[in-house]
């Protein structure tokens, strides 16, 4: 504050379930009475973090898939109906928020889900979900032509009611893998670059919802774009440019 700088940025998380919202918001208006009591010129931009409930795995079945250690995986990217639910509850924390923020110390929304990557070694999503929007994702790709998807995977037998995501492998640590690997290795190719295009679109929905939300007057962030720092193919991190 001394040298002229109001920004904060804090965490508050927000679990997905409309009945847990009112208590989202009443701990970010908690903490952002006490900065203004610091900082009475103080913005604040929060870092939402989207906490799945307990038991979700039976609820949002086809969003659940386990990691390659076999323990259960966050909730996929690629189901509708969990991240649709999501934004049900980002919406009425939002709304809620600025009826309670009446000096509008809060300006913005950082949508946080561990940073939007998936982890080296973890594994690919494999949930029901992830399996449905691979097979979209590849007919938009290979515009609906079945004789280009099975060139390029050197499959004779594959379309697009039948493809399934490829069985993960390690990537070799010779740094040549970042996207691609050898001339039979699309079928890999392809997935990562839909992992990367599903997170894309998750925030770009998320980010959406908050500008409605807010009426236009929330800045909106995400973490993305690691593309250097995590240089694993599957990171997820590989549409920046898309986002």
């Amino acid at each position: 504050s001394d040298q002229g700088i109001h920004l904060f940025s804090i965490l508050v998380e927000l679990e997905v379930d409309e009945r847990r919202v009112d208590e989202s918001v009443a701990f970010a208006a908690y903490l952002a009475k006490q900065i203004r009591m610091v900082d009475g010129s103080a913005q604040i931009v929060l870092r939402t973090v989207f906490v799945a409930p307990e038991g979700w795995e039976k609820t949002y079945r086809k969003a659940a898939f386990l990691a390659e250690g076999g323990i259960l995986a966050d909730p996929s990217f690629c189901d509708d109906e969990f991240w649709n639910h999501a934004e049900l509850c980002l919406d009425r924390f939002i709304r809620k928020l600025r009826k309670l923020d009446t000096e509008e110390t809060v300006i913005g929304i950082h949508l946080e889900r561990g940073e939007w990557f998936y982890a080296d070694g973890t594994g690919y999503d494999i949930s029901e979900a992830a399996q449905t929007k691979f097979r979209e994702w590849l007919k938009h790709r290979y515009r609906g032509d079945a004789i280009s998807l099975r060139a390029s995977w050197f499959d004779g037998n594959v379309d697009f009611t039948n493809v399934n995501v490829p069985e993960y492998r390690e990537v070799k640590k010779a740094g040549k893998d970042f996207v691609r690997t050898d001339r039979k290795a699309r079928r890999w190719v392809d997935y990562h670059l839909f992992l990367s295009d599903s997170t894309c679109e998750r925030i770009a929905s998320l980010a959406y919802v908050t500008k409605s939300s807010s009426e236009g007057h929330y800045l909106v962030g995400a973490s993305y774009g690691y593309t250097f720092e995590w240089s694993h193919p599957a990171s997820g991190h590989l549409s920046l440019g898309k986002l």
